[in-house]
């Protein structure tokens, strides 16, 4: 059964943050951290992962760091990208430990997946 997280959400203009919420990566992933653990948790799908850009400061630092949370929690992590933009991504949108994820456009004609020539 998914969970999905309830609370309020943070825009990247926002100059306030709600109280207890924080944009830094590292006081995010360790409230991840500690909810996995807290629950015995083995198995996490991060939903709208694409939505980190608009959460976290130092976004492309900050997003690797987000997605290494499964690495250090020992937990079977899926991380799902919603690209809403195909035109700015190549044909291969991520490769990760050998599972390309890619969106329903991706199987459209003109924006197929495989490698460009």
């Amino acid at each position: 059964m998914r969970r999905r997280a309830t609370g309020p959400r943070v825009s990247r203009s926002s100059s306030t943050e709600p109280a207890g919420r924080s944009r830094d990566v590292n006081g995010v992933t360790d409230r991840i951290d500690s909810f996995i653990e807290s629950r015995s948790i083995g198995r996490v799908v991060i939903d709208s992962s694409m939505l980190l850009c608009y959460i976290l400061d130092d976004e492309d630092d900050a997003t690797m760091r987000f997605l290494s949370v499964p690495k250090r929690t020992d937990v079977t992590t899926y991380p799902i990208f919603e690209m809403t933009d195909p035109s700015a991504y190549a044909d291969e949108h991520l490769l990760a430990h050998d599972v390309v994820f890619s969106t329903a456009a991706s199987r459209t004609p003109g924006c197929g997946a495989g490698s460009r020539s």
